[in-house]
Order: structure tokens, then C-alpha cells, then sequence
């Protein structure tokens, strides 16, 4: 009995790897469509306030995720500023239609926060709630 428990922990800590892994793949992979794509494909641009609250809304995700490979606020928050100064950097240098721009390193900055004290929070709250 004891062999099959260890088998079926060892395949549900399989699981949640692997789902982990799919999920980071699957964000990175449309993040990187939607930033690094030559032409913005908005034409004119949204207008600042949109386009400022789309860039958070867009990198909360990336906190949340962040948040199952390390439980660490301020380590997830590090990770949505580097993530978002190298986005910033490539469009910069190499994608002539586009532009760097320092608010949306601010704006997916505060949306990795956002995600990652959603999820603290949450966590905190089902730990207070399991906790008799």
C-alpha cells in the first residue's frame, strides 16, 4: 500500500510540473506573439490610459505563474521587471515599427505585482482556512 501512495504522489508531482511547465510555455509563447510581432497591429495606438492598463492586465498572468515555480513576492515582482526591460530592449533595438517605452516596463511591472499578491493572498487565505 504504501508503494502505491508513493507512486501516486510521485505522478501528482509529475502532474503539477508538467502543468506548471505547460502553462509558463504557453504564456511566454503569447506574450512573445503579442510583443514581438513587427507591427503593432493597432494602428494609430490605443489611447495611453488603454494601452497603460492593457500592459498590466497583460503581465498579471506572468505573476501568477511566477508565483508556482517560486512563492516569493518580491522574487516574482524582479522577474516581471526583467522579463519586461529585456521585451522593452529587443523591440527597442531590433523591431523598427515598434517602441520602447519606460511605462510599460512600469505597467508589466505592477501586473506581476498584481498577479503575485493575488496569489499570495489566495494561498494565505486557504492556509487560514485548512488551519483548525
Amino acid at each position: 500500500m504504501r508503494r502505491l501512495a508513493a507512486r501516486v504522489a510521485d505522478w501528482r508531482a509529475w502532474r503539477s510540473r508538467g502543468l506548471r511547465l505547460a502553462c509558463t510555455c504557453a504564456l511566454a509563447a503569447v506574450i512573445g506573439v503579442i510583443v514581438f510581432t513587427p507591427d503593432p497591429g493597432a494602428g494609430p495606438g490605443l489611447a495611453p490610459p488603454l494601452e497603460f492598463t492593457a500592459n498590466i492586465v497583460m503581465f498579471v498572468p506572468v505573476g501568477a505563474v511566477a508565483w508556482w515555480w517560486r512563492r516569493s513576492v518580491p522574487r516574482n515582482v524582479v522577474v516581471g521587471l526583467v522579463a519586461t526591460v529585456f521585451i522593452e530592449t529587443i523591440q527597442g533595438l531590433f523591431l523598427p515599427h515598434r517602441v520602447a517605452d519606460p511605462r510599460d516596463v512600469v505597467a508589466n511591472t505592477a501586473g506581476a505585482l498584481i498577479g503575485s499578491l493575488v496569489c499570495w493572498w489566495t494561498s494565505a487565505a486557504l492556509r487560514r482556512r485548512d488551519t483548525p
